[in-house]
């Protein structure tokens, strides 16, 4: 069984769940490269400056945790959007296909029962 109406669809929902997982990777890295900025000013010996730069990291550690957990949020959700696009797609397609092959068989009275 092919559904071509669905193709389209998912394609689009698969662009937008790429650029999301891009745009998610991208932050992650970022936050990462601060991080190691942050572990590269440890070698300064006052104590403010060192709780300041403990505590960027700390934000910092926690803002990558978080881009983890949105990552992973974002790609089941899109998943699940994907699943139901494809479902409202090819649930009529499905239906103009049976009819059509009901009509070839010689079932000229097949009708489509659809309810919406």
């Amino acid at each position: 069984m092919r559904f071509t109406l669905s193709s389209p669809v998912a394609f689009g929902v698969s662009a937008i769940l790429v650029l999301g997982v891009t745009l998610l990777v991208l932050l992650y890295e970022g936050l990462k490269s601060v991080e190691e900025s942050f572990h590269n000013l440890t070698h300064l010996r006052e104590p403010a400056t060192i709780a300041a730069v403990q505590a960027a990291s700390q934000a910092s550690q926690q803002a990558m945790q978080l881009a983890r957990w949105l990552g992973v949020l974002f790609i089941a959700a899109s998943a699940g959007i994907t699943f139901l696009l494809i479902r409202i797609v090819t649930r009529p397609a499905k239906m103009l296909r049976e009819a059509t092959e009901a009509i070839g068989r010689g079932e000229l009275g097949y009708r489509i029962e659809y309810p919406g």
